[in-house]
């Protein structure tokens, strides 16, 4: 499942049906076991990270391409910081 603010046209366009698209971040995790946080955007800044983890299969993981995130910001999530 993937969700970008900004560029879900233009993924839509090029990825077709190859992946599901999601209409917002908490969509986009809903039962996943793993988040690959790759992009800066404004809407990704301060998510509900209680509503996440709920949302998510039990032991989720966070892998943070961009390192905007601290650990202590995290509701139990295992945080990865990387790149």
């Amino acid at each position: 499942m993937v969700y970008d603010p900004v560029a879900m046209i233009e993924a839509k366009k090029v990825l077709a049906d190859t992946v599901r698209f999601a209409k917002d971040i908490y969509d986009c995790v809903f039962d996943a076991e793993a988040i690959f946080h790759i992009i800066d955007w404004k809407d990704f800044r301060l998510p509900n990270w209680e509503v996440i983890k709920s949302s998510m299969k039990p032991n989720p993981v966070l892998l943070d391409g961009r390192n905007v995130f601290e650990k202590l910001m995290l509701d139990e999530i295992e945080y990865i910081k990387i790149g």
